[in-house]
């Protein structure tokens, strides 16, 4: 039958003091200062770091994008709640139709009409509530 493991096995964790992870980051800072030292005197360098400086290029290499970003949409400037109250202020004039209301809303809050009328389809009980206050 396997021995149990230990409750801390030796080696690396994940959790970490604050401490315990700035002297790990110092002695990878140390380590990446030293080998651009050796590169940049013209050193010879050993087998190993010859390794370490080809994975470093190979990780570097993975991580460039081979699309560019796609812009993100118009960010949300005011909550789902206040654009339905602004809905329902603008609803209780009678001379506005719905898509006019929608429209107005969408205008103020510099927002698409789609996302209005989604917050308003969602929101229609507490909208209903707020018209019935007036």
């Amino acid at each position: 039958m396997p021995a149990t493991p230990p409750v801390k096995a030796p080696g690396f964790h994940f959790r970490v003091s604050e401490a315990e992870h700035a002297a790990i980051a110092a002695a990878q800072r140390a380590y990446s200062n030293d080998m651009a030292a050796k590169i940049d005197a013209g050193t010879d360098l050993t087998a190993m770091d010859r390794l370490w400086i080809s994975a470093i290029l190979r990780d570097h290499a993975q991580r460039i994008p081979s699309k560019p970003k796609k812009p993100k949409g118009r960010p949300q400037v005011h909550s789902a709640g206040d654009i339905a109250m602004l809905y329902a202020a603008y609803r209780m004039n009678p001379a506005w139709t719905e898509e006019e209301a929608i429209a107005r809303v969408a205008l103020a809050h510099n927002a698409p009409e789609d996302t209005v009328r989604s917050i308003v389809r969602n929101h229609r009980e507490a909208i209903a509530n707020m018209r019935r206050l007036r």
